[in-house]
């Protein structure tokens, strides 16, 4: 933390400021006032009851760990400097979940938020901020009408160009603009995310590829992590990440048939044309809840028997490039549906 900055935003008046158990606590609080001083376990009463214009430093690791002294320091006096070091020393652990409770350092950031209501406060700046929400995929395009597409690798368009895509073609043939919320091997649950967090306003018109209720969208450690069946079996420690048993369970077809049902009433309420579809509609979980909705349209119908496992799957009109994802023709075929559906709307 530079001093010279930290002048130019301070006024003379009673402050602390708030580290952890390292020298450059001490040398920032004495460099911008030398007659600065530790305030610990032996004269943090003297420090809380002083008046007049002095200049404390302290942590947590110098204070009683049984009151809240660290509390009523901060509310003492009238301005607060975080200055934390460039590497924790005082119970550095940090159990991600658990972050301000688990270290010192989630600890001590935890009261400078709550403390900065009420008193002035700078530094704030260097508040970990390593719990946040995934990024949007992308952002709105216009401030007219347009159209967001999400879904997962199917609305991508894994296997085929982008200009064949039933997305891109959609687009030409409506003359809209458009924003892609997608991303291979994301669940519903993150689509459904995407679109309410999205500058998603009336007029808009929002087509969303559903995906199979057996995903889960994972966060960890800043990454999204995509769990299906497949990376499964590519990937053997996702099961310590999450069993795979979780992928088909109540929960996880809970978790897709709510942000469904948020992002109807979202979309409902604000004025937006929402076209929702199944590009696996081989999961009649989500087309047994979704069948009478008016938003929905189950474009694909059309299965066969695989003669080895003497399953049923669906029957694409054509496959990509990498002989699994929809090719030119269905992605053909899913634009001319969808857009015969949109302009009847």
């Amino acid at each position: 933390m530079c001093i010279t900055q930290l002048n130019g935003n301070m006024q003379k008046v009673k402050t602390i400021f708030v580290g952890d158990v390292d020298v450059s606590l001490s040398e920032t609080a004495l460099a911008y006032d030398s007659q600065a001083f530790l305030v610990s376990s032996s004269n943090y009463a003297e420090f809380i009851a002083a008046t007049d214009t002095v200049t404390g430093y302290t942590c947590l690791g110098d204070l009683p760990k049984d009151t809240n002294v660290f509390w009523d320091i901060l509310n003492s006096v009238e301005q607060i400097v975080y200055a934390p070091p460039e590497e924790w020393k005082t119970n550095p652990e940090n159990n991600n979940l658990y972050f301000y409770t688990d270290s010192t350092q989630g600890l001590t950031e935890l009261f400078l938020l709550e403390a900065s209501k009420n008193i002035s406060t700078i530094g704030l700046e260097y508040v970990s901020h390593s719990h946040v929400t995934l990024d949007i995929a992308d952002t709105r395009k216009t401030s007219d009408k347009q159209m967001w597409l999400a879904g997962c690798s199917n609305t991508v368009g894994l296997g085929v160009e982008h200009e064949q895509t039933y997305g891109y073609k959609l687009a030409q043939s409506l003359n809209l603009p458009y924003t892609i919320l997608a991303h291979p091997g994301t669940s519903n649950a993150w689509s459904a995310d995407q679109i309410l967090r999205s500058d998603i306003q009336k007029g808009d018109l929002v087509v969303w590829g559903l995906t199979n209720s057996e995903r889960i969208s994972w966060y960890e450690n800043g990454e999204l992590i995509t769990l299906l069946s497949t990376m499964y079996v590519k990937y053997k420690h996702y099961e310590k990440i999450l069993p795979s048993k979780y992928l088909l369970s109540e929960m996880t077809l809970h978790q897709g048939l709510a942000g469904i049902a948020q992002v109807a009433n979202f979309c409902n309420k604000i004025g937006a044309q929402l076209v929702l579809f199944c590009t696996y509609p081989t999961d009649h979980s989500l087309v047994k809840y979704l069948y009478d909705k008016p938003y929905f349209h189950h474009l694909d119908f059309n299965f066969e028997i695989d003669k080895k496992t003497n399953q049923w799957h669906l029957h694409r009109l054509d496959t990509g490039t990498d002989d699994h994802h929809p090719g030119p023709r269905h992605h053909q075929y899913w634009h001319d549906k969808l857009f015969e559906i949109i302009n009847q709307d």
